[in-house]
This record gives structure tokens, sequence and C-alpha cells, in this order.
């Protein structure tokens, strides 16, 4: 654990005679600490190292700032108005250092230190992100910051200040949030963003959209790719809350179909609408979760022992072209003799979206095996079939 900005890149001045010095040059502390953790747990054969856990304080009072201060993270192309220690991360004081990305950092340092595949995870476990003088600019940042851990596969996040507006976020996303998360991109990322996430059973996704505008409703057009979604779903929207208005799950300030989603993409059968793309409003300085299902879901949770043939009795999915089997870090997958002789596309990606391994599988082999880099959830892609694979 380390304290506020400043120390993350130094311990208590920036006097060249105080600056943590390594084989050949100075460091800044953050890097210098990972470096000599790393090279004890190597020397000793002990882990060391299981979270790598900050502090962090931002203090600017203005609204464009609060509202970016979920990019100091792992954004690297954001410049932070409230760089300073930073500025030493080269070991050197050099003023056009005002890019943080202090978790994107952190990251690369423990790969380059400890290795790939280190298993150690992120973590903030003292931040202070209120307003109080306006609880909707709390929730706000709250869920900016909600939505970054999700995207990255933070482990811990605990702010040490709680204020009005913050338990109404925790509600929305951990009522309506689910178990695997779903890469979302947005045109404009810095103005709206959307976290999303999957069931296990892969018939429901939620994607939690938040226009940080001052003033403006934003148009926003949401396309959902390998999900064909009922064109009759709920939103669910947060906006100009003013006090305590967390009650309960069933008195609070969400607001049901508060916005007015059209459908712009799609696909009729015979007994149900399906859509892949819809047009909303989202009203200025608001939090808006769009709760999608579909009747055809395309993810499995493999650790259910799927056998060839098998129906599974959760999702529907007839999975008789392969089974899929973990041993340790290993993923075996398996086609079966009415599959051969066949190609297959696979690739297997992280929680992070990050594809991991990809290629072209033969089933005339009638099983290939994939290795996981740590512990954790996968999804695997087979041709048109994805499945969630956890390795432990």
């Amino acid at each position: 654990m380390v304290a506020n900005e400043w120390f993350w890149c130094s311990v208590s001045s920036y006097n060249k005679q105080d600056r943590p010095k390594g084989p050949d040059r100075d460091y800044c502390w953050l890097e210098y600490f990972i470096m000599k953790v790393a090279e004890a747990q190597k020397s000793s054969g002990t882990r060391l190292l299981d979270v790598f856990d900050i502090h962090w304080y931002p203090s600017e009072k203005d609204y464009e700032s609060r509202m970016n201060w979920h990019r100091v993270l792992f954004d690297t192309t954001y410049n932070y108005p409230g760089a300073n220690g930073i500025k030493n991360v080269t070991g050197k004081w050099d003023n056009n250092n005002t890019k943080e990305f202090i978790f994107k950092r952190i990251s690369d340092w423990l790969n380059q230190y400890f290795g790939e595949g280190h298993g150690i995870t992120l973590g903030i476990t003292e931040t202070s992100l209120i307003d109080e003088n306006d609880p909707m600019v709390t929730a706000l940042t709250y869920a900016s910051f909600i939505g970054t851990m999700q995207e990255n596969g933070v482990e811990i996040f605990t702010p040490w200040t709680w204020n009005d507006g913050m338990y109404e976020v925790l509600h929305l996303f951990s009522r309506y949030g689910h178990a695997n998360r779903v890469q979302s991109i947005s045109s404009n990322d810095s103005l709206v963003s959307a976290y999303s996430s999957i069931t296990n059973k892969g018939d429901s996704l939620t994607v939690v959209f938040v226009n940080r505008a001052e003033k403006d409703a934003q148009d926003v057009q949401l396309k959902v790719e390998n999900f064909n979604a009922r064109t009759k779903f709920k939103t669910l929207t947060l906006a100009g809350i003013t006090g305590e208005t967390f009650v309960s799950h069933t008195k609070n300030a969400l607001k049901e179909d508060a916005i007015s989603a059209k459908v712009s993409g799609g696909s009729t059968n015979a007994t149900t609408n399906f859509a892949n793309k819809f047009t909303m409003a989202l009203p200025a300085k608001s939090i808006t979760a769009v709760l999608l299902t579909t009747e055809n879901p395309q993810v499995v949770d493999s650790t259910d022992a799927i056998k060839p043939g098998e129906q599974h009795r959760r999702s529907g999915i007839s999975t008789a072209r392969f089974a899929i089997a973990t041993q340790g870090r290993n993923i075996i997958v398996s086609s079966t003799a009415g599959n051969r002789n066949n190609t297959t596309h696979y690739a297997l990606s992280n929680v992070l979206g990050q594809v991991i391994a990809s290629g072209i599988w033969n089933t005339n082999a009638t099983t290939f095996n994939l290795t996981a880099p740590h512990a954790g959830k996968y999804i695997l892609r087979l041709g048109e079939q994805s499945y969630s694979v956890v390795v432990k």
C-alpha cells in the first residue's frame, strides 16, 4: 500500500540524495518497491504479494476534473490537471509528465519484474469522491470508478468516505449487474461511458450508461454483438437526486423506463421480436441501466461439467459438438465422433476482453489444449458458440 499521489513516486523528498537507487538509475518509489519485492520473492521462493493497493484523495473541486478522475487510473491519453508526483516517474523531475495512468504503470512494472501470469491484482482501499453540494455529482463519479474497476479487473475498491448518492449507485451495479464483464466501446468515452455485464447463462445482459454531460441530454446508439435482444426491455435511470434517497431495493430513486429506447436494427421471428441496435436519449448528469434479455443464450458455464451430446440444463444450448474440461491451468477441448474432419475457429479471452490465444482447430485431432496464464474466468469461443471457463 502507498499513500496519496505525491508519494506514489517518492518517499518524502525529491532531493537527489533521497531518491531510491537501483543498479543503473534513480527510481520512482512505486517501481523501486515492486522491483525489490520481486527480487525478495525470487530469492526466498515465497509468494510475497497478492494485491497491490494504493490510496488516493483527489482534491480538484471543478466539475470537469471530477468527471475525469476515473481516467487517472488506466487512460494513457488523459492529461491530469492534478499530476504532481508522477513528474518524477523517470527518476528525475519532468514537468511534461502529466499523464498518470497509475494502475497501467503498476501493471506494467508487475509484469516486468514478477513476469507474466504473476496473479497480483490491484486495489484502492482509501479514496474520497464526494461532492458535498451535489449528490448527483458524487453518484456520477462513483459510478465511473465502479465501471472502470469492473472493466479492468481491479480486486478491491473501498472508498474511505461515504455520502448521498453512493448507495443508489452501489444498489444499481450490485443488483442489476452480472458476473461476467462484456467489453464495451464508446466513441466518446470521456462524456458517455458504457459498462456491460452478462449472466453465466448468457440470457441477460445489462448495459450501464454514465452520461457526464452537465447540461445536455446525449443521443446514443447501442449496438450489441452476438446477443439477439428482445425488443421489449426495461431501463432504470438515476438523475437529479438530492439528499439520501436510497432506503431499500423497493424504495429508491431509480426511475423505471425513464428513457424511451427505439429499435434501429434487428430481426423478427414468428413469435418474438429481436434486435441488436437501439437508439435512446440519456438525460444530462444521469446513470441508466438497460436490461436486455434473449431467448437464445450463447454463454455456458463450463463448471456444470457438460458432456458431449448433453443438453445444458440451464441455458438450453446443445453442446453435442464439444466437451470442455479444466485440469489446473489447462483447458481441454474434445470433439464428438460426429464432428470429425471439420475446422473450427477458436479464441480464448480474459475478463478484460483481451485475446490470449486464437487459431484454427482441425477436429480430426480429437482434443486440443490451451493454457491459461493464471487462475480466473475466461471466455472460450468455438465457432459461433461461447463458453465461460473457470480455471482454478
